[in-house]
């Protein structure tokens, strides 16, 4: 038995005047676990990881955490340094990444160990990591990264790659415990994959917020799951992801039997007590009437108080409603790279990639999957820029070539979700659906209600909603439009979205019928959302 380093005890947490984030959280991380916090995105989660990562440097008893620890953070630092320092100094570059990330980010956004870094960089200077530059090699090697190869700064490598690198350097560090929120974000397949044996093979207890349900069914093998409820008791689960969704959809049905159940009872008691008050209006109130409205009254006030019914779900999952598209749609040619002035895109410092012949018909389904840095969003960004401006030209200029649009389609008729990697600036979520949709402004908070986002009032700034939310604000518009898209591009949708919001972005696209540009590294999802062909760009 593997001695215990790490143990959170009867955890709780909330802001003041605030709703509770969590309640009572007990968990003991032990060599091997790999366990993964699972809830609705805007619960809590990400603030759960920051309080637990916070409260192991003052003496909170109800947090023990292991000496050397790790915690990697959902935000890509915006970073510039030399990208060959990853074989030079260790020390010298973390410190470089700290000061950096402090003077562009105010301390707000650090990519490793968000407090108390320099304290930490002194302990790790004076207890030198053993083979640290070996394994630094070993890890680079597993994300199928040569140093000597990449583009001489930082801030050239794709946002994929630059997480290879920081987690290659995390990972060599060999920290006793790693708390990691969105490792997946970003990374290519073969990534995700090689991370997924990494962890397999290292005993490293590791505490992690993640959406990809490939990466969650291949390397994680414990769940907890935050209910979206008044009370936020946490459910500890162990065993695969399969068999956790499946215990969740049970418990689910049970909660949701139970729900039905007090509905009708409610009902019930509530006709009683008409039929009572008829009573003693009609036949004058005696004893034993009053007795039977008292009881009546009493048993409605502990119905209402029961947590089921007012919590009916266990999360609250969006459905976005869409109207059914119906009709054979024709196989018309919707766009192609032009075979006479084919697509030519800077991928790296100097390398460029090609497309000569990617096709694209009405009503089809297609996946584009490749490595990170390969130039899959430059493609579907280009696309995009040229159906919504009608050329090429302002887009980069790192592009060249043009992309020749079959089928002619209004630009009001493209929807494109970007990766997301940061908010739009200074927006409002009344700016953003008034500049993105033509709802009524009298509706908008109906419509934050529909995507259970009713808790931020209009004035809210955009970036004040968790990037899951923002994803799902996004969603929330595209489904208003649906009858009108002719083409969807989703580039990496799982990214930040939870689980439950995936399955409902998987039920709406279940109703489009036009045509889908997918690019994602889940496995899972792409399946789920279905496509007929996938182009892989090499």
């Amino acid at each position: 038995m593997s001695q215990i380093q790490s143990s959170i005890n009867n955890f709780t947490f909330s802001y003041p005047n605030s709703s509770l984030t969590i309640q009572n959280l007990n968990l003991k991380l032990n060599s091997g676990d790999k366990i993964a916090l699972i809830g609705s995105n805007g619960v809590g989660k990400t603030t759960i990881l920051n309080q637990i990562w916070k409260r192991s440097f003052e003496n909170d008893s109800s947090v023990s955490l292991a000496h050397r620890k790790a915690y990697f953070t959902q935000h890509l630092p915006k970073l510039d340094f030399n990208s060959q320092k990853i074989t030079e100094n260790y020390y010298d570059l973390l410190l470089e990444i700290f000061i950096k990330d402090q003077e562009q980010n105010h301390g707000k956004n650090l990519d490793f160990y968000p407090e108390n870094f320099a304290d930490w960089i002194m302990e790790i200077v004076a207890e030198p990591i053993t083979d640290f530059r070996s394994d630094l090699s070993v890890y680079l090697a597993a994300f199928r990264l040569i140093p000597s190869q990449l583009p001489s700064r930082f801030g050239l490598l794709s946002p994929g790659t630059q997480k290879k690198v920081l987690l290659s350097i995390l990972l060599a560090s060999s920290p006793d415990l790693i708390l990691a929120d969105e490792l997946t974000n970003h990374l290519d397949k073969e990534a995700i994959q090689a991370l997924g044996n990494i962890f397999e093979r290292v005993k490293t207890p590791i505490l992690l917020i993640d959406h990809n349900q490939s990466f969650l069914q291949a390397a994680v093998n414990q769940y907890i799951f935050i209910p979206d409820n008044k009370d936020r008791f946490p459910i500890h689960f162990k065993g695969s992801y399969k068999e956790f969704r499946a215990y969740l959809d049970e418990l689910q049905s049970q909660q949701t039997s139970q729900y039905n159940a007090l509905i009708r009872e409610k009902k019930n008691l509530e006709a009683k007590s008409d039929d009572l008050q008829k009573l003693a209006r009609q036949y004058s109130e005696s004893a034993k009437i009053g007795a039977m409205k008292r009881a009546t009254a009493r048993s409605l006030e502990n119905l209402e108080n029961d947590p089921i019914l007012g919590n009916a779900d266990l999360s609250k999952s969006v459905k976005f409603k869409v109207q059914d598209q119906k009709g054979k749609i024709k196989a018309n040619l919707l766009c192609r790279s032009n075979l006479k002035d084919p697509l030519v895109f800077l991928v790296g410092q100097n390398k460029t990639q090609t497309i000569k012949d990617f096709e694209l018909y009405q009503g089809q389904r297609v996946r584009i999957s490749g490595k990170n840095g390969i130039g899959k969003s430059t493609l579907v960004k280009s696309l995009f820029y040229q159906l919504q401006n009608g050329s090429q030209v302002g887009f980069d200029q790192y592009v060249s070539g043009a992309w020749d649009i079959g089928d002619k389609i209004d630009r009001k008729a493209v929807f494109m979700l970007i990766q997301v990697t940061d908010y739009p600036d200074g927006q409002t979520l009344e700016n953003y659906l008034m500049d993105r949709t033509d709802i009524d402004p009298y509706q908008f908070n109906h419509f934050l209600k529909s995507l259970e986002l009713s808790k931020f009032s209009l004035n809210t700034f955009i970036s004040n909603l968790s990037l899951g939310e923002f994803i799902r604000l996004q969603l929330g518009v595209m489904s208003k439009m649906l009858s009108d898209i002719r083409l969807i591009i989703l580039d990496e949708p799982g990214n930040f979205l939870d689980v439950f919001t995936q399955k409902a972005l998987v039920e709406m696209l279940d109703k489009y019928r036009y045509s889908l540009l997918l690019i994602t590294h889940d496995d899972i999802l792409a399946d789920q959302i279905g496509f007929e062909r996938e182009v892989r760009l090499s």
